[in-house]
């Protein structure tokens, strides 16, 4: 008998089962109509832009609610209530671990890692070895890098402006990468990817570009149900699943290269760091260099891409709100000189600041997670819910097992919480009677859910944020972005991706119109 049949036996005889094992698991929570009797809800949330569906349902039946999944799996549920995500993510941390879908993924992009590992101990230890790498004395040591790959990458996004006649459509997802990419190259061991005309950084830009073109479409959705219903596959010799790793073999590779050149000795890089924190420490209780290299290979792929997400949508958003625009640019033309690490700390750069929490807020790159819990538990609400018997429902029992989708997207969102959920509107930062009540936000980094929260929060956070404001306020200086109309449809792959509907066969794209700025 074929491995196809099997295949199909295997998948009917696990929808049977799962069926049968997850029937009313959890009570008293609502359920959106229509589950498909294949694919439950999660189609129907994946035809849409990432979120738009658990944000409808948030708002109709409060921030927890139930899904029937695909295949048969059961029903999941799904939270956006901050005091959950705080039981969760800060009091719960250990008892509540990746889905058996993005572990694996992990590992096979980023290596086994800070970002993979669940073991509490191993974790608490990674932690601690890798925080000297993100230090704010650390990030203060790798200015001039950051600087000088902005500034080269300004040079030749003007460079291509001027050679169209000073009017450009671009498709930001095309030059963002470049610069960071640069940067966590020079910060993370030392490494010149030439703005990303280097062949490692053109791999690297490949690579990452099949893989989230794949995972945009149809087959981007049914194989991750797929593992989840049989975690052998990703053993599987198919192109689509050995992608990721691709990258991880080009960024260890190059890594390996560096420490056998010795340059580590004074480097102020972040690998640097790690080789001589580990020389620190006991024999045994050092990492091996294979260990080091995934520590790089997460430093490269979770810092330049998140980074460059987040200003693809923050320059889109900008695009489309030109007195926004305008305001920031008018913030940043009159601070005198370049802004160093300290000044982007202070009030003088507010409404900079102001533009990045709600970019994240909007737009979080990491926006949706999947965890599953290991004990039978009770998850508390600060924001009660109507239960299927009309009642208030203030927790919810669940089971070891439970598997829980935290759509942070959406839980940011919720017009019940900021009145206009969904409006790009910087100025609520700036004045604190704006903001909701502590009581409805939720605990992480500036009361946001985007660098997660708790002992699992973004170790990366501080040099994230700097790299942020240095590109942005270079770019918002010298040049004018203009929207182009396009219609948006997001979706979240490894992180969250925008492209354009009616287009999608062109994969990821974000275009915008670029001028340059008459100041400038």
């Amino acid at each position: 008998m074929s491995s196809l049949v099997w295949l199909v036996i295997s998948l009917g005889g696990a929808m049977l089962l799962h069926r049968y094992y997850f029937k009313e698991r959890i009570q008293n929570l609502q359920t959106p109509p229509g589950a498909h009797w294949l694919w439950g809800h999660e189609k129907a949330a994946f035809d849409e832009t990432c979120g738009a569906f658990y944000s409808r349902w948030f708002e109709q039946y409060g921030p927890a609610f139930k899904i029937r999944g695909a295949f048969g799996y059961g029903e999941i549920l799904v939270v956006g209530d901050p005091e959950a995500l705080a039981h969760i993510f800060i009091r719960r941390t250990y008892d509540y671990v990746k889905s058996p879908v993005f572990r694996p993924l992990i590992e096979r992009l980023l290596g086994r890692s800070v970002i993979w590992v669940e073991d509490a101990d191993e974790h608490s230890r990674m932690r601690r070895f890798m925080s000297p790498c993100f230090t704010a004395q650390q990030i203060r040591a790798n200015t001039n890098e950051i600087a000088s790959a902005t500034r080269q990458f300004e040079q030749k996004l003007r460079d291509y402006v001027v050679s169209q006649n000073g009017n450009a459509t671009i498709n930001l997802l095309d030059w963002t990468w470049k610069v960071t990419l640069d940067i966590i190259g020079q910060v993370g061991f030392s490494h010149d990817f030439r703005c990303g005309e280097s062949e490692d950084g053109k791999a690297i830009a490949k690579a990452w570009h099949d893989q989230v073109n794949m995972a945009m479409n149809f087959g981007g959705f049914v194989a991750p149900l797929l593992i989840r219903q049989f975690p052998w596959i990703v053993n599987l010799p198919v192109e689509a699943i050995q992608a990721p790793g691709k990258v991880k073999t080009i960024v260890k590779r190059l890594g390996k290269e560096f420490i056998e050149r010795q340059e580590t000795v004074n480097g102020t890089d972040l690998l640097s760091v790690l080789i001589r924190e580990n020389s620190r420490v006991a024999r045994d209780e050092q990492d091996s260099t294979d260990q080091l290299l995934d520590h790089t290979c997460t430093f490269v792929m979770a810092g330049h891409e998140t980074v460059a997400g987040a200003l693809n949508y923050t320059l889109w958003e900008l695009a489309k709100n030109p007195s926004i625009q305008d305001k920031l640019r008018a913030e940043l033309q009159a601070f005198d000189g370049e802004p160093t690490y300290d000044d982007f700390q202070r009030p003088s750069l507010a409404y900079l600041d102001a533009v990045l929490k709600e970019i994240l807020r909007l737009h979080g790159p990491s926006s949706h997670m999947e965890k599953v819990a290991l004990k039978d538990d009770v998850i508390p609400f600060s924001l009660p819910v109507r239960g299927k018997d009309g009642k208030l429902v203030t927790s919810i029992p669940i089971k070891a097992g439970q598997m829980i989708y935290i759509p942070s997207i959406s839980a940011q969102r919720l017009s019940s919480v900021w009145g206009d959920g969904d409006v790009f509107r910087p100025e609520r930062w700036l004045a604190p009677n704006e903001l909701p009540p502590d009581s409805v936000l939720h605990k992480g980094w500036s009361k946001l859910f985007a660098f997660s929260q708790g002992a699992r929060n973004c170790i990366g956070t501080r040099l994230a944020i700097y790299e942020y404001k240095v590109v942005l306020t270079t770019l918002i200086r010298n040049f004018v972005f203009h929207d182009t109309g396009a219609e948006i449809l997001s979706r979240f792959t490894a992180s969250l991706q925008p492209r354009v509907v009616g287009k999608e066969q062109d994969g990821p794209a974000l275009p915008c119109r670029i001028t340059l700025s008459a100041v400038n």
